[in-house]
């Protein structure tokens, strides 16, 4: 009965603490960028990031194991690994297991992001949205301790938390893309930007003004550079 006791609350703990270490690791990746959270160190914060979503999968490992050896429940070995194996609520024990594989993926991407590039592993990372509802509602239905108000507070703050960081994420302005100095511009570029580089290697405001400075020979190459004859 005492080792039945134990079991039940590592299944409890391993699978709220899994969930809560998910939903930090979810808003850890939404301040990245987002004001007021900029001037953060982004290599810090992913850190940060990818060490909360490898804490939750120790946590979800835990809650698995403990999940199979609890006699009150049966769950059989290979419902911890194909969804919709479960005989005890199928189809939220089966969202369970999704979102697990899906964060496990996710967390692999990390060692993966130069081999698949940047923009695409942050593609990737979107996933994290669906494994976060896929979580929440195997919680919220297939969870033990959802009647709880305790238990049901911390799916409702994490929710919470989640929607306005995401919000804010949203709506918060772009930081302005940096200008790039006139040698690392493409040929597209210079030919779209009405404002092209020049031969001097600077672009045409400033181009002007270094004529402009130059004295009476500059005021000629002034002229130039206006009417467009002087750009390279």
């Amino acid at each position: 009965m005492l080792c039945h006791g134990f079991r039940a609350m590592g299944t409890q703990i391993g699978g709220l603490t899994a969930y809560v270490l998910l939903t930090a690791s979810v808003l850890a990746g939404l301040v990245l960028k987002t004001r007021p959270f900029r001037k953060l160190k982004p290599a810090e914060v992913t850190d940060l990031h990818r060490f909360l979503a490898l804490l939750g999968l120790g946590a979800l490992a835990l809650h698995a194991v403990t999940l199979v050896l609890d006699k009150a429940v049966t769950i059989p070995i290979v419902a911890l690994f194909v969804p919709g194996a479960s005989p005890y609520k199928p189809l939220w024990v089966g969202s369970g297991v999704l979102a697990a594989e899906l964060m496990l993926v996710t967390y692999a991407s990390f060692s993966q992001r130069k081999r698949i590039g940047v923009k695409n592993w942050r593609r990737l990372h979107y996933v994290t949205f669906l494994v976060f509802g896929l979580a929440t509602m195997h919680g919220l239905v297939a969870g033990t301790d959802t009647s709880r108000p305790w238990a049901l507070a911390v799916y409702l703050v994490s929710v919470g938390a989640v929607v306005t960081a995401t919000a804010f994420r949203v709506l918060s302005p772009k930081p302005p893309t940096p200008l790039r100095p006139a040698k690392e511009r493409s040929a597209a570029d210079r030919s779209a930007d009405r404002s092209a580089c020049t031969g001097y290697g600077v672009c045409e405001a400033e181009a002007v003004l270094a004529a402009a400075r130059s004295g009476p020979m500059g005021a000629t190459r002034v002229i130039e550079l206006q009417t467009g004859r002087g750009a390279a």
